[in-house]
């Protein structure tokens, strides 16, 4: 859960940037074992759960599978107040995935004291100019490896350096 805060936070701060400001963002933990106070002592969060596993052990037990723990726990993440999953366009949806892998990186280089290497694998096809802009020229301070199919993709690209895969080799785009 506090993870989840730590990484709601910066994920907030990171969507910002990729919405030019025109979007909020949230995450929410969501415990498969009900309403956990934000605020609550590790003691109280472990006698809630145990709570409710206990409860739930019986239809576990008929069913062969375990309802409640947090295998079965999730984050909603919501844009403008409402659902992603449900209500944010593919743009959006991408966004709210950037946002979040961008903010766990983030939290990894507080960890290692180093920015780890960004991979994205063609994350520009379904975001406006906008959000590629904001992806292809504020993620300074770190190795970022961005791939796309299309050089329209990449045309405000005010820095780094592109290379093609042509015929199996890889080739500079200078």
């Amino acid at each position: 859960m506090r993870y989840t805060q730590k990484l709601a936070a910066y994920a907030a701060e990171v969507y910002d940037g990729i919405s030019g400001g025109r979007e909020s963002f949230s995450v929410r933990y969501l415990s498969s074992c009900g309403p956990i106070p934000d605020k609550a002592e590790r003691a109280e969060v472990t006698a809630l759960v145990d709570a409710a596993v206990r409860q739930s052990r019986e239809q576990d037990i008929k069913m062969a599978k375990t309802h409640i723990g947090p295998h079965r726990d999730d984050l909603e993440i919501e844009v403008n107040g409402k659902s992603a999953r449900s209500f944010g366009s593919q743009g959006q949806q991408r966004s709210c995935v950037l946002a979040l892998k961008l903010a766990e990186c983030r939290i990894l280089e507080e960890g290692m004291k180093e920015p780890p290497v960004v991979l994205l694998d063609d994350v520009m096809s379904e975001l406006d100019e906008g959000r590629r802009n904001y992806l292809l020229n504020h993620l300074v301070g770190r190795q970022v490896f961005i791939t796309c199919c299309d050089d329209d993709m990449i045309a405000s690209l005010n820095g780094g350096k592109v290379f093609y895969v042509s015929g199996g080799m890889v080739v500079s785009s200078d």
